[in-house]
Order: structure tokens, then C-alpha cells, then sequence
């Protein structure tokens, strides 16, 4: 039910590999980190399987780490 990403510049190849998985319905969330230079693919990658960010935190010189979850599901258990 749930991913944690953290592949060190190879989140766009890994999730572009992983689209039919990520379909899955049973799949709820995703946690993921990821180089500002990505984060436009890898949010609109996500967004194609059903997913939106519901908690982020941006740092500066730092990776993005955010949290997705499939439109519609219960996200009450994610922390903020």
C-alpha cells in the first residue's frame, strides 16, 4: 500500500519503469525524495497514475522529500 522512493537522481527512469505498478489501486501513498531538477516529471508522472502531494518539505541545497497519495483516499494517518 505503500512506496518510499529514494533513488538518488534516478526517480524520473524508476517511476517511468514502474507505471503499471503504480496503477495498482491497492497502492495508497508514496513517499519520495527528489533533486529540484526532477521534481516537475516526477510530480506529472504521478499525477498521470492518480497521485497528488499531500505534505512537502522543501529545503534549500537539499533534496525534496514529499509525500503522494491517490486522489480520493484516505490520507488522514499521513502526517503534515
Amino acid at each position: 500500500t505503500h512506496i518510499k522512493l529514494d533513488v538518488d537522481g534516478a526517480e524520473v527512469r524508476v517511476l517511468r519503469g514502474a507505471m503499471e505498478t503504480l496503477r495498482f489501486e491497492v497502492l495508497r501513498t508514496i513517499l519520495i525524495e527528489s533533486d529540484a531538477s526532477l521534481w516537475v516529471e516526477v510530480r506529472g508522472l504521478l499525477a498521470k497514475c492518480g497521485f497528488d502531494v499531500v505534505s512537502q518539505i522543501v529545503r534549500e541545497d537539499a533534496p525534496t522529500y514529499a509525500v503522494f497519495a491517490r486522489l480520493g483516499a484516505d490520507t488522514s494517518g499521513v502526517l503534515r
